[in-house]
């Protein structure tokens, strides 16, 4: 059950990520277990550092996530407070017209969780792109 539910939020915020967030937001941010935890959306993907904290499309318990672009494609997002060392992430590639993937490469913290994220044009080559990262513990 757990893998069609994974599944269905990977689809479903693949076409739909700000969609994606009022849904949870109107549902309490679903913070039971086995359940989405964290989230975020990276709407400003070519900027060095964001504070994705202020989005409306961003939940961490009211705890701040930040973003930093490390080089094109390359992503770190922090996530102060969660510990993320017992669940999933999973992250998609987010809007324009261009093919375009996102992967992560890893995550770890029990205080302060950290995700490195990485996007790839239809090339394979790495590239700035919307993406939204999903917690789910």
């Amino acid at each position: 059950m757990i893998k069609n539910q994974l599944f269905l939020l990977t689809v479903v915020s693949t076409l739909l990520a700000p969609s994606l967030a009022n849904a949870i937001q109107a549902n309490n941010h679903l913070t039971s277990k086995r359940g989405v935890t964290a989230y975020t959306w990276n709407s400003n993907p070519s900027a060095e550092n964001a504070n994705l904290g202020k989005s409306r499309y961003t939940f961490n318990s009211d705890r701040p996530v930040s973003r930093k672009r490390l080089s094109m494609g390359m992503y770190r997002v922090k996530f102060d407070g969660l510990n993320c060392g017992a669940g999933q992430f999973t992250v998609n590639a987010y809007g324009g017209q261009e093919y375009k993937s996102c992967r992560i490469g890893s995550w770890s913290g029990k205080e302060n969780c950290e995700v490195s994220v990485y996007c790839f044009d239809a090339k394979g080559q790495h590239y700035d792109s919307q993406f939204n990262l999903i917690f789910i513990d």
